[in-house]
């Protein structure tokens, strides 16, 4: 006869796993938002959208994806490395002006606005 196989232990673990990138997500989607209000460059509002707003699909290899209107060249580098630097994870920068699926990026995103304008 054969018995059941019991799973406990793994589900336990891959619970725990859960919470820890759940956990992971919330404070990288919250120091993205800090950074972007520390921002080097005049921005006035972005848009966080992908993995870093999707709860269980967000991982410690993720990048950070983050929308924000048409700038220089220069204050977009600048954002970048900022962002990047303060993150410490690659950082996917659209600008959301010309990007082909901005509707559903500003439609399931995390809006940011500059608060001290």
């Amino acid at each position: 006869m054969a018995g059941k196989f019991k799973t406990d232990v793994l589900d336990r673990a891959i619970a725990r796993k859960r919470r820890e990138r759940e956990a992971l997500r919330v404070a990288v989607q919250a120091r993205a938002l800090q950074l972007l209000d520390e921002s080097p460059v005049e921005l006035d509002e972005a848009i966080l959208f992908g993995s870093v707003v999707r709860p269980g699909r967000f991982s410690a290899r993720s990048d950070v994806d983050v929308a924000v209107p048409d700038l220089e060249p220069r204050d977009f580098f600048a954002l970048m490395g900022h962002l990047e630097e303060g993150l410490e994870r690659e950082i996917d920068l659209v600008p959301i002006d010309t990007c082909h699926f901005a509707d559903s990026i500003r439609r399931t995103g995390l809006k940011w606005k500059r608060t001290n304008l």
